[in-house]
């Protein structure tokens, strides 16, 4: 996840410091997360120059991707959120028939 999370902040600020900041995340670490990514699928996300850092057409087409899978996890995460705020909210009380006829 954090991958993608890196690869998402860096397709929208095109450098690699400002997604750090976004990211909460060294610039080194920025870099090697997406060294990793971009390993694993096997494909370079962006160019990268003196001049700036610009999206590949494959970084270009994968993006998209990878965004939706981001909204799918965060989604995942809200959903299992408020499953445990629904069952902190849950009072089960049990008694025996004796203890419950004598409060009736």
């Amino acid at each position: 996840m954090r991958q993608l999370e890196v690869f998402r902040a860096v397709a929208a600020e095109l450098h690699f410091g400002r997604a750090g900041v976004r990211t909460q995340l060294s610039q080194p670490t920025v870099s090697k997360e997406l060294a990793r990514l971009e390993r694993s699928l096997g494909v370079e996300l962006f160019y990268r120059s003196n001049g700036g850092t610009s999206l590949t057409p494959e970084g270009a087409e994968l993006l998209p991707y990878a965004q939706r899978a981001l909204e799918a996890l965060e989604g995942v995460e809200e959903a299992a959120a408020a499953s445990r705020r629904r069952r902190t909210q849950e009072v089960r009380v049990a008694a025996s028939p004796s203890i419950v006829n004598g409060i009736m």
